[in-house]
């Protein structure tokens, strides 16, 4: 026989005597490794793979016996561990495809705990490539307190509760604790470089790899859940990558996430990227030079940067830092005037008829646009000093008996605690 032979025979078992099945396949932990262990081996088999879906997920009177179980031998942890040792892409579908199907199925949680309590997030980061994709996944997924399962033929859907939600708080700890090994796998050179590959933006590069790629994307997930500075080698590191890899809009997405979390919780930690790596500079050459460049996040890093420092007292690093930037203070009406014309309708091109456009030319801290950047607040304004009254006399005049001839007072403000001209 062959894979497809044994998924069709246990599927029929599954579905005709799953009671029988049960009580042999799934009677203990010990019978549950005995019998599903070596089918649980061979996950990375389209076969197998759908197979033991079916397996975990099968809905029966003793259904709830089963999943304890399941549960005792950790039956997630087993199947990632498996994955790691494949490191084949079927194995890390299967993987997530478990994981979608369980935060919508009343009993879920009670196989998903290994998520928060044991060791499946670090083995997944250390497997790496294809790994931290699925730790990704996970967190993405566990966002919000309901899924909504679409129902009927018209657009119809049922909320449930996330199972994966209620682990959150568990997950958050395990992810926090391997954001170590996260920067090790941002900053590792791959295990076998590919040559440098031909591009149309400029000279021969270093493949940037997936793995890279997802490393990068859970650290921006993890500051952005758990908070906490980046180290300094790191933004350098990125920094240089951002300009290298001018056309790798997903990196440059991933940057942007870290560096907007950052702005919003930690700012000082950018002076490493800012001043160190000096990225507003070359963030402005880049912008205003001919050639290809991805001058859409280039724009929109350099907002997110303007909008912080408008709510920013003038005492802190970036105020302070910018204020002295030369390039940045002659580029930054360029910045704003590009940014309204980029919400003009049209993306440039005339659009027949005004009613119904509303177009903001307002793009500072309080307009609807900082409000989509993700900044809240209006712009910072010094407190005015206290006022301060002071009246002066004049001389009465000489001579001339009339009345006009008498003491006047005039009363004069000073603010800011000036002094008033004599």
């Amino acid at each position: 026989g062959n894979f497809y032979h044994l998924a069709a025979v246990v599927a029929y078992y599954l579905e005709h005597l799953p009671e029988i099945f049960l009580g042999v396949a799934g009677k203990n932990a010990a019978s549950v490794r005995r019998y599903l262990g070596p089918i649980f081996e061979c996950l990375g088999e389209n076969a197998v793979g759908e197979l033991i879906l079916k397996l975990i997920l099968l809905q029966t009177p003793l259904t709830w016996k089963y999943r304890l179980t399941l549960s005792d031998t950790k039956v997630l942890l087993t199947l990632t561990q498996t994955a790691c040792r494949n490191k084949d892409e079927d194995s890390f579908r299967v993987i997530k495809d478990l994981i979608s199907k369980l935060r919508v199925d009343s009993g879920g949680e009670i196989l998903l705990n290994p998520l928060g309590y044991c060791e499946v997030v670090e083995t997944l980061v250390e497997c790496g490539s294809g790994g931290m994709d699925v730790v990704n996944y996970i967190m993405e997924m566990m966002e919000g307190d309901e899924v909504g399962i679409p129902q009927g033929q018209f657009g119809g859907e049922v909320r449930v509760d996330n199972q994966l939600s209620k682990l959150r708080p568990h997950i958050a700890n395990m992810v926090q604790a391997v954001k170590d090994k996260v920067i090790e796998q941002v900053l590792a050179e791959p295990a076998s470089p590919l040559p440098p590959v031909k591009h149309t933006s400029g000279p021969p590069i270093t493949p940037f790899t997936s793995s890279r790629l997802e490393a990068v994307e859970l650290l921006a997930r993890i500051v952005k859940l758990k908070g906490g500075e980046v180290k300094p080698e790191v933004w350098l590191q990125m920094g240089e990558w951002y300009f290298t890899y001018s056309e790798n809009d997903l990196f440059h997405l991933h940057f942007y996430n870290l560096l907007h979390t950052t702005l919003l919780s930690a700012p000082d930690s950018l002076k490493p990227l800012l001043k160190d790596g000096k990225f507003i500079t070359e963030a402005v050459k880049r912008y205003e030079a001919e050639g290809p460049f991805n001058r859409g996040s280039c724009l929109r890093c350099l907002n997110a940067v303007r909008l912080k420092i408008e709510g920013d007292p003038p005492s802190t690093f970036l105020r302070q830092y910018l204020s002295s930037h030369d390039q940045w203070k002659s580029f930054l009406p360029k910045l704003v005037a590009q940014t309204i014309s980029n919400l003009q309708p049209g993306n440039g091109i005339s659009v027949p008829g005004e009613s119904g456009f509303g177009v903001e030319e307002n793009v500072g801290l309080g307009s609807e646009f900082a409000r989509d950047m993700g900044f809240e607040g209006e712009a910072y304004v010094a407190e005015e000093g206290a006022k301060r009254k002071r009246k002066k006399k004049k001389k009465k005049k000489k001579g001339g008996g009339n009345e006009s001839s008498g003491t006047e007072e005039s009363t004069e403000e000073s603010e800011d605690g000036g002094e008033d001209e004599e």
